[in-house]
């Protein structure tokens, strides 16, 4: 219950101790809410390879996370619809450092959050143009389906509010993804110029060191977190750091809203 609390409140947890064997994140998901399954399956491997777990009919996966490469801040699948709501992903092969002292030599690849809610409110006090114009204008993203075999487009503002009327509804979710197209629609050329410097500001207050928080995994670790809410990113993986392997799934909203009330209930 308290677990489930903290995600519906705070956006994110991390679980330590999980056991370190293919398929856990899926049954751990499941016991929080219902699976989000996408044409990658179940669940995807990240690894620094192509994932190479073929779902039928399909070929090679191929995406940055799947490469050392380092991943800017970004949701997951805006170009889906809807938007996977939560998002886990557990370490079950990963290097480690001693406690408090990472990264080392061992061990040089961090992963990074940023809650996008709190960013956006920091830009709408400071410019509220800027905010409007992320709540407005709506910008492409799109998938190849990961091995070119087909496509997924989604057109949607950065920041989607609550259904109502007025200027002070409240922020539902954020979507943003470099990596994930974003194309801006035809504008002219004063509000694009007006667009692409919110979008600029914007990102730059989400990479400011004072509102990132840092993370190393350790073998077994397991974190969830709100992919609506929750920006992530991850360093470049060093050929020093070994094995990495991560799988991850989604869940819904819904199914940790129905838990929450089944289990508030029972206490």
């Amino acid at each position: 219950l308290a677990l489930v609390e903290e995600l519906l409140t705070g956006g994110q947890a991390l679980v330590r101790g999980v056991p370190r064997e293919d398929g856990e994140v899926v049954r751990f998901g499941q016991t929080l809410s219902t699976l989000r399954s996408t044409d990658w399956g179940a669940c995807f491997n990240v690894r620094t390879k192509p994932d190479a777990s073929k779902v039928a009919g399909q070929g090679v996966k191929k995406d940055l996370a799947y490469t050392p490469k380092p991943i800017g801040f970004h949701t997951d699948n805006p170009y889906r619809f809807p938007t996977p709501d939560f998002q886990l992903l557990h370490a079950i092969d990963h290097c480690s450092c001693p406690e408090g002292h990472a990264p080392c030599s061992d061990c040089q690849v961090m992963n990074y959050m940023v809650d996008a809610f709190y960013i956006a409110q920091l830009l709408r006090q400071e410019d509220p143009e800027a905010y409007r114009l992320l709540c407005e204008v709506p910008v492409r993203f799109e998938n190849d389906g990961g091995d070119g075999g087909s496509a997924l487009v989604h057109v949607a503002p950065h920041f989607e509010l609550e259904e109502g009327h007025g200027a002070e509804r409240a922020l539902k979710g954020v979507r943003f993804s470099a990596k994930s197209g974003q194309y801006a629609p035809p504008l002219s050329p004063e509000r694009l110029e007006a667009f692409y410097r919110a979008r600029r500001r914007f990102s730059e207050l989400a990479h400011s060191e004072q509102y990132v928080m840092s993370l190393q995994f350790k073998p077994g670790d397991l974190l969830v977190f709100d992919n609506q809410r929750l920006l992530h990113a991850r360093s470049s993986i060093a050929p020093t750091d070994g094995e990495r392997w991560v799988q991850g799934c989604y869940i819904d909203r819904d199914g940790l809203w129905l838990n929450y009330e089944r289990w508030r209930r029972r206490v």
